[in-house]
């Protein structure tokens, strides 16, 4: 999750004007790192609920944590389309949304890791017992 989450906040963090010196075409070498996490995070997320599916499946944190998942990565692809691959785009109205976005972004995977850590503390059913 770090590969994914803190190179994605570092992404998000430039574009919020921290470390202003760093050019933001610069940041479009973060992408295969964040896509590699996403791959290795999907893998062990996908091994994790077949290993206890009705645990996952039973618990409305696990659907947060998807819904966090998905808007972070649809905001991640808008922010490198629109910002960071599109260097005229530096200045105006659609740098200003994505600072906003950014900043939303930021919530989203901070909502994503922190649901997946709720995850352990709320579900109510662990396995389910079928009749034989």
């Amino acid at each position: 999750m770090a590969f994914l989450a803190g190179t994605n906040a570092a992404v998000n963090l430039r574009i919020l004007g921290f470390a202003p010196a760093v050019p933001l075409s610069q940041m479009e070498k973060f992408f295969p790192v964040m896509w590699f996490g996403l791959a290795v995070n999907a893998v062990s997320g996908i091994l994790l609920t077949l290993a206890y599916p009705v645990k996952a499946f039973t618990n409305p944190v696990f659907y947060l944590k998807l819904v966090c998942i998905a808007a972070g990565l649809t905001l991640t692809v808008w922010l490198r389309r629109r910002v960071i691959g599109n260097p005229a785009s530096n200045f105006g109205r659609v740098f200003t949304q994505g600072r906003v976005l950014a900043a939303v972004s930021l919530v989203l995977w901070a909502g994503a890791i922190t649901s997946g850590r709720f995850l352990a503390y709320t579900c109510r059913f662990l396995l389910t017992d079928f009749p034989c």
